[in-house]
């Protein structure tokens, strides 16, 4: 594969950081698609296989995904392959058996060879080309920190991939294109080089996210794992964002990290599950306003005293509500006692 300035990642020295041999990637699995397409949902039936295994596999969603956009983009630009050592590192240091996500595609040869052909590369589709591109503008227009040459807004620093990196035209004629005709572009040419680096590894698996729930592909992820004997992953939706375009822009982020991991299809069939999550992402959150950690933004910074009254709040909560959990017992007995 070659770059805008004729640089080509086959000729990346031999596994290891800066040409030093070094122990095979931890990496067994990596399912990749263009983002909007049902990695999250995936990561997550992964997560609860590898648990129900109990030998300690570890999945993550979009493990360094952004550092390796950028040094794609930062080697396709300069050639200098400091930038290949730095994701060679990243992949050769991988602590997951399973990564699930996107920004993988114009590094599968250094995936390659840093794994090897023995690695599990599973191609996430989603069918609805439209669908998927109109919800990439709107992670764009709401979350711009990952789309650098995408978005003009300041805050988009992570350089994504983009047609002047494989000299399919110049800066100022992408600068041009507007957004769906880039993002138009982005979502061929992920599937484009997922599909000519596929023959790089010996275990090959297309997964389609509008089936993503279906038995067969729930089954499929199952024998992906190595864990076919078993029954499959529940059913899983995650990260559905409709609820974010009504909100004013300075409380997506949180409500984003509210949603992002919130089933669907578990709270329709488990009546504890939304109280469950819910009460854990409160406890999560008020732990992070507690230590001042950066995943907080200034409009949700709470002074101690505020913290306080919040934390007396939700205990009066939670004891008026087992109250009411308690009464509910008792009637329940009532009612099954009288009709005994």
């Amino acid at each position: 594969m070659t770059t805008q300035a004729g640089n080509r990642l086959d000729d990346a020295p031999e596994p290891g950081c800066n040409g030093r041999m070094s122990k095979p990637s931890r990496l067994r699995a990596l399912f990749v698609g263009t983002g909007r397409d049902g990695t999250l949902s995936l990561s997550q039936m992964v997560a609860e296989l590898f648990e129900r295994e109990g030998a300690g596999r570890r999945v993550m969603h979009e493990y360094a995904g952004r550092e390796c956009y950028d040094a794609f983009a930062n080697f396709a630009e300069t050639g200098d392959r400091a930038y290949l050592d730095e994701a060679r590192r990243l992949i050769l240091e991988c602590p997951y058996d399973c990564v699930v996500g996107n920004g993988y595609a114009p590094l599968l040869p250094l995936i390659a060879e840093c794994c090897g052909p023995e690695l599990m590369l599973v191609h996430v589709r989603r069918l609805d080309r439209g669908a998927c591109i109109r919800s990439l503008m709107q992670n764009c227009e709401f979350f711009p920190l990952a789309f650098g040459n995408y978005s003009d807004s300041p805050q988009a620093v992570t350089k994504r991939m983009a047609a002047f990196h494989f000299g399919e035209g110049s800066r100022s004629e992408w600068a041009d294109l507007p957004l769906d005709a880039k993002l138009s572009w982005y979502f061929d040419k992920t599937h484009a080089l997922i599909d000519d680096n596929s023959v790089r590894f010996t275990h090959r698996h297309e997964i389609h996210t509008e089936r993503i729930n279906d038995g067969p592909t729930r089954a499929l992820v199952g024998a992906i794992l190595g864990l076919g004997d078993g029954p499959p992953p529940s059913p899983t939706h995650l990260n559905a964002q409709a609820h974010i375009a009504a909100l004013p822009s300075d409380r997506r982020e949180k409500v984003q990290w509210l949603m992002g991991r919130f089933d669907i299809r578990r709270a329709a069939d488990d009546d504890l599950y939304a109280a469950d999550y819910f009460l854990n992402a409160f406890i999560a959150w008020t732990g992070y306003q507690i230590r001042g950690s950066e995943a907080v933004g200034p409009a949700d910074t709470r002074s101690f005293e505020q913290l306080a009254e919040l934390l007396e709040r939700a205990g009066q909560l939670l004891d008026h509500n087992r109250r009411l959990v308690g009464l509910l017992e008792a009637e329940r007995l009532e009612r099954q006692t009288a009709g005994s």
